[in-house]
Order: structure tokens, then C-alpha cells, then sequence
């Protein structure tokens, strides 16, 4: 399988336009809720975007393991983080269609910036 292009750079950088509030607010929207001494919605997400990046075999193990060095005192069961997956895809899915749209604006910013000059 061929690695994609985009440097972990390039996404860190759009990570960081994605704020905890924004994350809370979209993981509120599609039903991801933090339950008691549970995966936080932040933890999911980083884990699946950044965790993850030069995993080659990933199970979920690999995936609570992760989740669990992430944040402090959460214990992970294989099962737990299963019944979270569809949740969780649900929560990216919109968190990727977020970050096109921060993307964007800020690509249509610079160019009318670049126009200016």
C-alpha cells in the first residue's frame, strides 16, 4: 500500500486549526459523548490522526493502547473501543469535512491577501 503525499507537517498544521471546543461540539453532534472515567472525544481524535500515522498493523489493541498513553488514567478495553468505532467514524467524517472547510477559507484568505499586494 502506497503512503499518501501529505506530510505529517501539513497535518499537524491543520490539526492545529481544529480547536478542543470545536472537536467537543462535532463529537456532541454525532453522539459521542465522554462516559464515566471514559474516551474523551480528543483522544479518539488524535489517536486516529496523528497515533496512527506509521503504524503498519493496526488492531484494537494497538488502538486503546494508544488511546490510553493519550489520556491520563483511561483504561481501554478492546470491546469498549469497538462499540465507540461507529461513533468515532462519524465524529471524523465531520471532523475532516470541518478542516476542508477551515482549509479553504484560509487558501481563499491568501489569495485575496496575495490580489491586494
Amino acid at each position: 500500500m502506497k503512503n499518501d503525499n501529505i506530510s505529517i507537517a501539513s497535518k499537524m498544521d491543520l490539526i492545529k486549526m481544529l480547536t478542543q471546543r470545536q472537536i467537543e461540539e462535532k463529537a456532541s453532534g454525532v453522539g459521542f459523548s465522554k462516559r464515566n472515567s471514559g474516551l474523551e472525544a480528543i483522544t479518539f481524535f488524535i489517536a486516529f490522526t496523528l497515533e496512527l500515522w506509521n503504524v503498519h498493523e493496526i488492531t484494537l489493541d494497538i488502538i486503546a493502547g494508544k488511546c490510553e498513553d493519550l489520556q491520563y488514567g483511561l483504561s481501554l478495553s478492546k470491546q469498549a473501543l469497538c462499540e465507540r468505532l461507529e461513533t468515532g467514524a462519524k465524529l471524523m467524517k465531520e471532523m475532516l469535512g470541518l478542516a476542508f472547510n477551515l482549509a479553504a477559507k484560509q487558501a481563499y484568505s491568501a489569495e485575496i491577501i496575495g490580489a491586494l499586494k
